[in-house]
């Protein structure tokens, strides 16, 4: 009998830190919001619904199988960001039913101040009074 081996143990031995196999989770994609333009859809993986009454079915609409929300609670479609049981996974349904996410992509970037100052017409003594404020060198050249 070696010394490396236990007679008890067969196999390979597991460290501790390694999980067995059925333990094992794997990690899912995460959910991507999908707003219908800047408003919240109740078709999105984020969207939820308090009441735990929604549903997402597949009705033919004009031959084409079209995914509906409906909601079991009330027995109809779901009305979506104007339900009072209306909620985001990630918070972001706005209290006016846009998404935040549609309204961060939709604004882009806040202008820089260099920029606005290029646009607007500035005498000269804001112009130094402002360099010497940041003092940024680069205002100067105007």
């Amino acid at each position: 009998m070696s010394k490396s081996r236990s007679p008890y143990h067969r196999g390979r031995r597991r460290e501790y830190s390694e999980k067995p196999q059925s333990m094992r989770q794997e990690q899912k994609p995460q959910a991507r919001p999908m707003p219908l333009g800047r408003k919240c859809n109740p078709l999105c993986p984020l969207f939820r619904c308090s009441k735990r009454a929604l549903i997402i079915t597949t009705r033919a609409i004009r031959g084409k199988p079209v995914r509906v929300a409906f909601c079991r609670w009330i027995g109809d479609e779901c009305i979506g960001a104007s339900c009072q049981y209306a909620f985001c996974a990630t918070r972001s349904l706005l209290p006016n039913g846009e998404c935040l996410h549609a309204v961060q992509k939709t604004t882009g970037k806040e202008k820089d101040i260099i920029e606005e100052l290029k646009e607007e017409e500035i005498n000269d003594k804001m112009k130094s009074l402002l360099t010497k404020r940041f003092g940024r060198k680069d205002l100067d050249a105007f």
